[in-house]
């Protein structure tokens, strides 16, 4: 009955507000959530039975989508979330539970390795080889072998992209950030071998390092300090990359000789 005249009330367009203050002066209390559910369920709705048509996007994923779903999430550089959700007309957040629970997929980071390009795969076919040759058999324990790296400073007094503002301040108090557009770094040569390491040589800044820098400051420092103090009867076999720097002639022809 109560039913009925609520429905009855709706169809004159009376609020829930008007209709509630209707029933109380009658003594009858009836909540604003009640009237809700009244207005809203099939017995209290005069429309027809059909679902109505939802806009905006979707709580769950069909069969087809979740097909799509999984031939993206299993490609070798995936879409981000929110690209797939944006291409499903889904969440974020169902495409976050489609992957785990569903699919059964678990985001890894992937390993970094160095790019090399179809002449640098060659190259190091042809000479993996004969290096391994000249290692084995405890024959590594002769070598010595250098290598160049760059070691950036942490703290050199850059911007920082953060602030700490405290609670009485406001953005306005912001110090704009400016872009670095390099850290300061530094150039290190050092070698290894079987008796010990070298002693680390910087390279000065701004330096052109060509075969004239690369005998003087590097070479010449290692065979006169490192080369004879780790193998005193110069029993040993010098290695190092083939950077332009080492494989110039001029650099190549100083090692033979000495």
């Amino acid at each position: 009955m109560l039913i009925g005249q609520v429905q009855a009330l709706l169809e004159l367009r009376w609020n829930h507000r008007i209709i509630q203050n209707h029933f109380k002066k009658k003594g009858i209390a009836i909540s604003l959530s009640h009237i809700s559910r009244i207005k809203n369920s099939k017995l209290g709705s005069t429309k027809n039975d059909s679902k109505p048509i939802k806009n905006g996007r979707q709580s769950k994923l069909k069969k087809s989508d979740l097909q799509r779903l999984e031939k993206m999430a299993s490609k070798p550089d995936p879409p981000t979330q929110a690209s797939i959700s944006k291409a499903l007309n889904v969440s974020q957040q169902v495409v976050s539970y489609q992957l785990k629970d569903t699919l059964k997929k678990k985001c890894h980071q992937k390993y970094k390795c160095h790019h090399l390009n179809e002449r640098s795969v060659q190259i190091r076919r042809q000479r993996s080889w004969p290096l391994y040759k000249l290692l084995r058999k405890d024959r590594w324990r002769k070598f010595i072998t250098t290598d160049e790296a760059w070691i950036y400073l942490s703290d050199t007094n850059s911007k920082s992209k953060v602030q700490y503002l405290s609670r009485d301040q406001n953005r306005r108090d912001l110090t704009p950030s400016t872009t670095v557009t390099h850290p300061k770094g530094v150039m290190v040569c050092m070698g290894i071998s079987a008796n010990g390491v070298t002693k680390p040589r910087f390279v000065q800044p701004r330096s052109k390092i060509n075969s004239e820098y690369n005998i003087q400051k590097i070479l010449k420092p290692f065979l006169k300090d490192d080369y004879c103090r780790l193998y005193p009867n110069g029993d040993a076999v010098f290695h190092q990359d083939y950077v332009p720097s080492h494989a110039y002639r001029v650099t190549q022809k100083f090692l033979t000789n000495h």
